[in-house]
């Protein structure tokens, strides 16, 4: 749905298809972003774990593989090596010569609270993307995470601070964030209302911010009830009013999420296309979710 003002509709997954404005076919399902403004068509990629068409590691780090056994075990991996092996095959996957995004996926999994290694590790991983982006391969990236802002295993300023760090440079292809933002993930809502939060923090450093999960992975449907629905907005439907809440943030851009007929987009899409719920009342019903 569509940012700024009006928020986008997205596809996302690993090669996976961005464009403002529209729904693409993913298996049986729709899967999309929703903004609230039109830019031109992106393609963006997740790197974060192996997939049927990686190379089978050996014990550690083999010549052959980008991956060691561990990783694979641990399904998870951001490693320089394996994200220059998934940057080459995400372009092949998209059948284009560059992807405008690419979101480092969840990179905080198995820091095991060594909060400095990780930062390091961010910092490798966004060296490898800035090389890329000179070499015309991506255009600009961004960090996708489910945990990392609320767990304080990094900020947005720590992001900056690494992506300035890997350029050499205050001048970055960081480009977005995205963060779990919905009526049970409050937290980012609320902060975001008084100015704070990794929302308002990545808004202020120019970033994109794309909200995931906005329907709690449907588990909001079940449980937000008609009458909490007429308190968000008088005569919206549960779906309705839950993503008007998402899409009224300051400082989203847009959200991601599924949806399994054309009607289903058309109500999310809707949502975000209407004008934002005004800052008072989004505090009110942050107060309701909160009690």
């Amino acid at each position: 749905m569509p940012r700024r003002d009006r928020r986008r509709p997205r596809r996302h997954r690993g090669g996976g298809h961005r464009h403002r404005h529209r729904a693409c076919l993913r298996a049986r399902q729709r899967t999309c972003s929703i903004g609230r403004s039109a830019t031109r068509p992106t393609w963006a990629a997740h790197l974060h774990q192996g997939g049927p068409h990686d190379p089978t590691p050996s014990p550690g780090r083999s010549a052959g593989g980008p991956i060691t056994s561990e990783e694979a075990a641990a399904c998870h991996s951001i490693a320089p090596a394996y994200l220059r092996h998934r940057i080459t095959a995400n372009i092949t996957e998209v059948g284009r010569g560059r992807l405008d995004l690419l979101y480092l996926h969840n990179p905080e999994h198995g820091a095991h609270g060594d909060r400095s290694r990780l930062l390091e590790r961010i910092t490798q991983a966004f060296t490898i993307f800035e090389e890329a982006a000179h070499q015309g391969d991506i255009a600009g990236y961004g960090i996708a995470t489910w945990s990392g802002f609320t767990s304080g295993a990094f900020t947005v300023q720590d992001l900056v601070t690494a992506a300035r760090r890997a350029a050499g440079s205050t001048r970055t292809h960081l480009r977005a964030i995205q963060l779990p933002v919905n009526l049970i993930e409050l937290t980012p809502i609320a902060q975001a209302l008084h100015g704070a939060g990794p929302v308002a923090e990545a808004a202020g450093a120019g970033l994109e911010v794309w909200a995931s999960a906005p329907l709690s992975g449907g588990e909001l449907i079940d449980l937000v009830t008609s009458d909490l629905a007429e308190f968000i907005r008088p005569g919206s439907s549960q779906v309705a009013a839950t993503l008007a809440v998402v899409a009224s943030t300051p400082g989203l851009t847009g959200a991601l999420l599924s949806a399994s007929t054309a009607a289903h987009w058309q109500e999310a899409l809707n949502a975000f296309q209407r004008p934002a719920i005004q800052l008072p009342h989004l505090q009110d019903i942050c107060r309701v979710l909160r009690a």
